[in-house]
């Protein structure tokens, strides 16, 4: 919508609200002043290696072991490199190489998913990523260096604090303070970042909050350890979900628009 020139068409809102479903007991709403979303980028590293009959392994440059080895060092960077205190994650999801079980293939590709709430951690992450697939690769004489690029990517999510503050007021009012909690900052990622004040974004202020759905005795019952979503087994309490949060996004809205 922002790239179809929404505000350009129409006038920029004072604020931008949002609600996510989440795993907590259905009935209950968490928020977080601040960053409450972290930065997403994927990252893609294709490594080059030379192909030979797995039978004579002397004859290739084995990108399965470049890869292997790659990741193993990737864990590093967040450990070893990264402030302590800093939120900083790296997931290696996925590696791909080879067709058959007796053919040793000439490249490999891992996928990353890279989650930090500070752009200087980011790249710090990428320029570390980059320098250890660089060195694997040279390590196993590799015929060319790797190829490292930015797939997808995302900014962190920033609710401002005034909105915040207001619309967690008027919740708390609303539901009671049992029921309305401040919690810590969460490192999933989303697009409706793009709405506010993250680097190229649009500026508008926000507040973006979450929406128990977990059936509240099961959520009891299982002390949190519950499916979250994108989870096949993510199964909502429909009812007092949809109630929540039919009242959770009107109390939000009128409270900015000042309504008791």
């Amino acid at each position: 919508m922002l790239d179809d020139g929404l505000f350009t068409r129409f006038p920029k809102p004072d604020i931008a609200l949002a609600q996510h479903t989440m795993f907590f007991p259905a009935g209950t709403i968490g928020y977080h002043p601040g960053y409450t979303l972290a930065a997403e980028h994927n990252v893609l590293i294709r490594l080059c290696g030379v192909g030979a009959h797995g039978s004579m392994p002397q004859k290739s440059i084995d990108p399965v072991v470049m890869a292997s080895a790659l990741v193993m060092r990737l864990q590093t960077i967040v450990s070893r490199e990264i402030t302590p205190g800093e939120m900083a994650v790296v997931t290696v999801g996925a590696i791909t190489s080879g067709t058959r079980y007796n053919i040793i293939p000439d490249a490999a590709k891992l996928e990353l998913s890279i989650r930090t709430f500070k752009d200087e951690v980011f790249q710090h992450i990428y320029s570390a990523l980059t320098r250890m697939a660089q060195a694997e690769a040279a390590a196993s004489n590799a015929p060319k260096p790797p190829e490292v690029s930015i797939m997808e990517a995302s900014q962190a999510t920033y609710n401002d604090a005034e909105p915040t503050r207001h619309v967690a007021i008027a919740l708390t009012r609303y539901f009671g303070a049992d029921r309305v909690k401040e919690i810590a900052p969460l490192t999933g990622s989303e697009d409706f970042s793009l709405y506010g004040h993250t680097p190229g974004g649009a500026g508008v202020s926000s507040c973006y909050y979450f929406l128990g759905v977990t059936d509240p005795e099961l959520y009891k019952q299982k002390s949190g350890n519950v499916p979250g979503p994108h989870s096949p087994c993510y199964a909502p309490d429909r009812e007092l979900s949809l109630k929540t949060g039919l009242q959770a996004l009107t109390v939000a809205a009128l409270s900015q628009l000042g309504k008791p």
